[in-house]
């Protein structure tokens, strides 16, 4: 399994996951992947006080674990993540031909629309830079007026919560007072998104109910 390969590898030396460089943003580095020609790894800045770069590759991987199959269609697939969520494995693709344009991109993934967040992967157009892809169906889907009841599922949330609550007591952000600050209050934003996810997961069932 090349989930195994990479947590090995990382066990033994993170940079050695780390080929050519692919891309840099402001907040992640881009590194072709040693293991496998076919996946990228994203690594995530030093963190900062306001704001820790790890929780764009945990939300990208909460996201691939949780959404429908029509939903991961339209991304690239995160496949794997270090423990400390720094490094994050992901599918590759390649730049998109310049004839698309950003009509294409799907009213779900409304968000960042630079061009280098978008890709072709097996003749498909997909999102390879989508932090916040969750929150961007759920408005999305809520715009075009077709969010079914399953969109709405609040647990990837309550996970996010979880974990941001964690990495407060976690080494080192626990010595920081400001990164534990930082990590709260991350927390309390995802567990006022599950509270909004719960209550349209109803509503979106009680207008299915009315259909039928």
């Amino acid at each position: 399994m090349i989930s195994d390969k990479l947590q090995e590898a990382w066990e033994r030396d993170p940079e050695s996951l780390c080929g050519d460089l692919v891309g840099n943003g402001g907040t992640r580095t881009v590194y072709a992947c040693t293991l496998a020609d076919d996946l990228v790894i994203k690594v995530g800045h030093p963190a900062g006080a306001d704001f820790n770069p790890s929780s764009e590759n945990l939300a990208e991987m909460m996201f691939c674990a949780h959404a429908s199959d029509d939903l991961l269609a339209l991304v690239a697939r995160a496949i794997w993540i270090s423990p400390d969520f720094r490094y994050l494995a992901m599918e590759r693709a390649q730049v998109p031909p310049p004839v698309l344009a950003f009509r294409s991109v799907p009213l779900v993934l409304l968000g960042d629309s630079s061009r280098s967040n978008w890709g072709m992967l097996n003749g498909r157009f997909v999102a390879v830079d989508y932090p916040q892809a969750l929150w961007h169906a759920v408005r999305g889907a809520l715009k075009v007026g077709t969010a079914p009841a399953e969109w709405y599922d609040p647990e990837p949330f309550r996970q996010l919560e979880a974990q941001c609550r964690a990495l407060a007591e976690r080494e080192p952000f626990a010595d920081d007072p400001a990164m534990v600050r930082f990590h709260l209050k991350e927390a309390e934003q995802h567990a006022l998104q599950a509270r909004f996810m719960e209550q349209s997961m109803i509503e979106a069932m009680q207008a299915e109910l009315a259909e039928h």
